[in-house]
Order: C-alpha cells, then structure tokens, then sequence
C-alpha cells in the first residue's frame, strides 16, 4: 500500500478499521469505472466506502457510498469519519437521481 493509504489506515486505526484494498490508477478511465472494475474483481465485498476529495461525475449507483473528504487538505474529518462507518454500516447516503440502469446496478 502507498504512503496515503497508509496514512489512512493510521486514522482508521482510531475506530477500529482499516483499508483492505484500493483501486489502481488506469490512465483514460475515470474514477467511477476504477471502482466497478475494482468491486467485479472484489465479488467478497458486503459493503464499501468511496473517499475522495474531488467530485468525479459519479454515477448514481456510486454516490450513496460516496464520502467527499476536506479539500483545503484537512483530509479526513471526524464527521467524514462517522459517515464512512454509516456508509459501511448499510446506511447508504441520498441518492439525487436515479437512472434505470443505476436502479438495477443498485437492486
């Protein structure tokens, strides 16, 4: 694992998680497909966390695991933290529109 997935999993530690896995970097794909391709792969995955800084153009079917962490390089915060534990939890975050294809990705 790089040194920032490190970093994290020294904060995770805190609250009794940590980063089992990420997604690689694929030039000309975006971040959305990254983490498709990653969970097809990951088939043992019950639930996950997305935590970015930047807003990607997520797809519905990724935004409820979708937790935007502090850009001014605070990283991430206590109450990013607790939202990432609901997120993996099963309560999923609102999602704004749904798309029939999102719809059955999400069923």
């Amino acid at each position: 694992m790089d040194s920032v997935g490190q970093h994290i999993n020294t904060i995770f530690a805190q609250f009794g998680l940590s980063i089992h896995s990420k997604t690689p970097v694929r030039e000309n794909a975006g971040r959305d497909a990254e983490i498709w391709e990653w969970l097809e792969e990951k088939r043992y995955i019950d639930s996950y966390v997305i935590l970015d800084d930047r807003v990607f153009g997520w797809s519905a079917a990724s935004l409820p695991h979708f937790v935007r962490t502090n850009v001014n390089g605070k990283g991430l915060e206590d109450g990013q933290v607790q939202t990432a534990i609901d997120v993996l939890n099963g309560k999923l975050l609102p999602v704004p529109e749904c798309t029939e294809r999102d719809r059955k990705i999400l069923q």
